[in-house]
Protein backbone atom coordinates (compact mmCIF):
# COMPACT_ATOMS: atom_id res chain seq x y z
CA UNK A 1 0.00 0.00 0.00
CA UNK A 2 1.41 3.45 -0.69
CA UNK A 3 1.65 5.50 2.39
CA UNK A 4 0.49 9.11 2.55
CA UNK A 5 0.03 12.11 4.30
CA UNK A 6 -2.66 14.38 2.67
CA UNK A 7 -2.71 18.17 3.89
CA UNK A 8 -5.29 20.94 2.94
CA UNK A 9 -3.11 24.18 2.16
CA UNK A 10 -4.51 27.84 1.98
CA UNK A 11 -2.55 29.91 0.29
CA UNK A 12 -2.17 33.38 -1.10
CA UNK A 13 -2.44 31.85 -4.95
CA UNK A 14 -5.46 29.41 -4.32
CA UNK A 15 -5.99 26.32 -1.90
CA UNK A 16 -5.35 22.59 -2.56
CA UNK A 17 -5.29 19.16 -0.95
CA UNK A 18 -1.93 18.05 -1.18
CA UNK A 19 -0.49 14.28 -0.65
CA UNK A 20 2.81 13.71 -0.02
CA UNK A 21 4.79 10.55 0.32
CA UNK A 22 6.91 9.32 3.40
CA UNK A 23 10.15 11.34 1.81
CA UNK A 24 8.60 14.28 2.16
CA UNK A 25 7.52 14.34 -1.89
CA UNK A 26 4.78 14.98 -3.39
CA UNK A 27 2.48 12.41 -4.89
CA UNK A 28 -0.34 14.50 -6.22
CA UNK A 29 -2.45 17.50 -5.90
CA UNK A 30 -5.94 18.61 -6.32
CA UNK A 31 -7.43 22.18 -6.14
CA UNK A 32 -9.06 23.08 -3.35
CA UNK A 33 -11.79 26.02 -2.81
CA UNK A 34 -11.60 28.90 -0.18
CA UNK A 35 -15.19 27.68 1.26
CA UNK A 36 -14.96 24.16 1.74
CA UNK A 37 -17.48 22.61 3.59
CA UNK A 38 -16.73 18.82 4.29
CA UNK A 39 -13.15 17.31 4.01
CA UNK A 40 -13.66 13.54 4.54
CA UNK A 41 -11.57 10.58 4.25
CA UNK A 42 -13.68 7.64 4.16
CA UNK A 43 -11.55 4.62 3.71
CA UNK A 44 -10.57 4.35 0.08
CA UNK A 45 -12.11 7.83 -0.81
CA UNK A 46 -11.83 11.63 0.22
CA UNK A 47 -15.01 13.62 0.22
CA UNK A 48 -14.55 17.73 -0.80
CA UNK A 49 -17.91 19.47 -0.03
CA UNK A 50 -18.52 22.81 -1.75
CA UNK A 51 -21.50 24.37 -1.19
CA UNK A 52 -24.06 21.87 -2.10
CA UNK A 53 -21.82 19.90 -4.25
CA UNK A 54 -19.60 16.88 -3.23
CA UNK A 55 -16.27 15.61 -5.31
CA UNK A 56 -15.26 12.40 -4.66
CA UNK A 57 -11.73 11.28 -5.28
CA UNK A 58 -9.54 7.74 -4.80
CA UNK A 59 -6.48 8.18 -2.79
CA UNK A 60 -4.32 9.16 -5.90
CA UNK A 61 -6.37 12.46 -6.13
CA UNK A 62 -8.11 11.53 -9.45
CA UNK A 63 -11.99 12.94 -9.39
CA UNK A 64 -14.12 9.69 -9.44
CA UNK A 65 -17.31 11.84 -9.40
CA UNK A 66 -18.95 14.75 -8.32
CA UNK A 67 -22.93 14.97 -7.50
CA UNK A 68 -25.17 17.79 -5.99
CA UNK A 69 -27.07 17.50 -2.13
CA UNK A 70 -30.30 19.56 -1.77
CA UNK A 71 -28.39 20.94 1.02
CA UNK A 72 -24.91 21.67 2.28
CA UNK A 73 -23.53 18.71 3.89
CA UNK A 74 -22.86 18.94 7.74
CA UNK A 75 -21.40 15.14 8.23
CA UNK A 76 -21.37 12.27 6.30
CA UNK A 77 -20.61 8.50 6.57
CA UNK A 78 -19.69 5.70 4.02
CA UNK A 79 -20.02 1.65 4.01
CA UNK A 80 -19.27 -0.30 0.96
CA UNK A 81 -21.72 1.02 -1.76
CA UNK A 82 -23.38 3.27 0.30
CA UNK A 83 -22.65 6.92 1.24
CA UNK A 84 -24.93 8.64 3.88
CA UNK A 85 -24.98 12.45 4.26
CA UNK A 86 -26.41 14.99 7.24
CA UNK A 87 -27.33 18.16 5.65
CA UNK A 88 -28.71 21.21 8.22
CA UNK A 89 -31.96 22.88 6.76
CA UNK A 90 -32.07 25.07 9.99
CA UNK A 91 -31.16 24.34 13.62
CA UNK A 92 -33.82 21.89 13.99
CA UNK A 93 -34.67 20.68 10.72
CA UNK A 94 -31.71 17.93 8.57
CA UNK A 95 -32.02 16.34 5.65
CA UNK A 96 -30.39 12.82 5.21
CA UNK A 97 -29.21 11.78 1.74
CA UNK A 98 -28.45 8.14 0.99
CA UNK A 99 -26.40 7.65 -2.16
CA UNK A 100 -25.16 4.37 -4.16
CA UNK A 101 -21.30 3.93 -5.19
CA UNK A 102 -21.55 1.57 -7.85
CA UNK A 103 -17.45 1.73 -8.84
CA UNK A 104 -17.69 4.25 -11.26
CA UNK A 105 -20.36 7.20 -10.54
CA UNK A 106 -22.99 7.97 -7.12
CA UNK A 107 -26.34 7.96 -7.71
CA UNK A 108 -29.07 9.62 -5.22
CA UNK A 109 -30.96 6.16 -3.67
CA UNK A 110 -33.74 8.25 -1.43
CA UNK A 111 -33.96 11.31 1.02
CA UNK A 112 -35.42 11.37 4.32
CA UNK A 113 -36.23 14.80 6.10
CA UNK A 114 -36.26 14.84 9.61
CA UNK A 115 -36.90 17.26 12.12
CA UNK A 116 -35.01 17.44 14.78
CA UNK A 117 -30.87 18.43 14.83
CA UNK A 118 -28.93 15.38 13.70
CA UNK A 119 -25.60 14.72 15.90
CA UNK A 120 -24.20 11.93 13.50
CA UNK A 121 -24.77 9.28 11.19
CA UNK A 122 -23.37 6.08 9.75
CA UNK A 123 -23.66 3.10 7.45
CA UNK A 124 -23.81 -0.28 9.24
CA UNK A 125 -21.90 -3.19 7.88
CA UNK A 126 -25.37 -4.87 6.41
CA UNK A 127 -25.97 -1.14 4.75
CA UNK A 128 -28.16 0.38 7.37
CA UNK A 129 -28.28 3.80 7.44
CA UNK A 130 -28.21 5.17 10.86
CA UNK A 131 -28.70 8.54 12.61
CA UNK A 132 -28.23 10.00 16.22
CA UNK A 133 -29.67 13.29 18.02
CA UNK A 134 -28.17 13.61 21.77
CA UNK A 135 -31.19 11.91 22.92
CA UNK A 136 -32.03 8.92 20.45
CA UNK A 137 -30.99 6.53 17.85
CA UNK A 138 -33.06 5.87 14.52
CA UNK A 139 -32.89 3.77 11.36
CA UNK A 140 -33.77 4.86 8.06
CA UNK A 141 -36.01 2.12 6.95
CA UNK A 142 -38.90 2.35 3.95
CA UNK A 143 -42.41 2.88 4.49
CA UNK A 144 -45.36 3.02 2.18
CA UNK A 145 -45.02 6.64 1.36
CA UNK A 146 -41.20 6.54 0.94
CA UNK A 147 -38.49 6.09 3.74
CA UNK A 148 -38.92 6.94 7.53
CA UNK A 149 -37.09 7.09 10.96
CA UNK A 150 -37.61 4.05 13.08
CA UNK A 151 -36.63 4.66 16.52
CA UNK A 152 -33.97 2.09 17.99
CA UNK A 153 -34.26 2.44 22.20
CA UNK A 154 -32.45 -1.10 22.39
CA UNK A 155 -29.10 0.63 22.65
CA UNK A 156 -29.41 3.62 24.41
CA UNK A 157 -31.45 1.52 27.62
CA UNK A 158 -28.04 -0.84 27.21
CA UNK A 159 -25.62 2.06 27.28
CA UNK A 160 -27.39 3.53 30.36
CA UNK A 161 -27.31 0.30 32.17
CA UNK A 162 -23.30 -0.20 31.00
CA UNK A 163 -21.77 1.10 34.53
CA UNK A 164 -18.12 0.09 32.19
CA UNK A 165 -20.09 3.30 29.74
CA UNK A 166 -18.47 6.68 29.14
CA UNK A 167 -21.78 7.40 28.13
CA UNK A 168 -20.55 8.52 25.04
CA UNK A 169 -22.63 8.47 21.84
CA UNK A 170 -19.59 8.07 19.58
CA UNK A 171 -17.65 6.11 21.70
CA UNK A 172 -20.06 3.87 23.13
CA UNK A 173 -23.57 3.20 22.02
CA UNK A 174 -22.46 3.59 17.94
CA UNK A 175 -19.42 0.99 17.95
CA UNK A 176 -22.15 -1.23 19.83
CA UNK A 177 -25.00 -0.71 16.92
CA UNK A 178 -22.05 -0.97 13.85
CA UNK A 179 -20.56 -4.27 15.69
CA UNK A 180 -24.01 -5.60 16.37
CA UNK A 181 -25.04 -4.78 12.53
Amino acid sequence: ANEQTVVAYQKEKGNSLVAYDKNGEILWSHPLSTYYTLLESVGEHIFIGVGRTVEMLDLNGNLIDSFSLSYTPRSMGMNGDRIVFNSSVSAAKNLISVFRYDGQSVTLEYELDFNRNIVQTAVAEDGKVLFATSVSIFECVRSVSGYTAKKLFDYLEADDANPNSSKDFGKDVLPAMLNAG
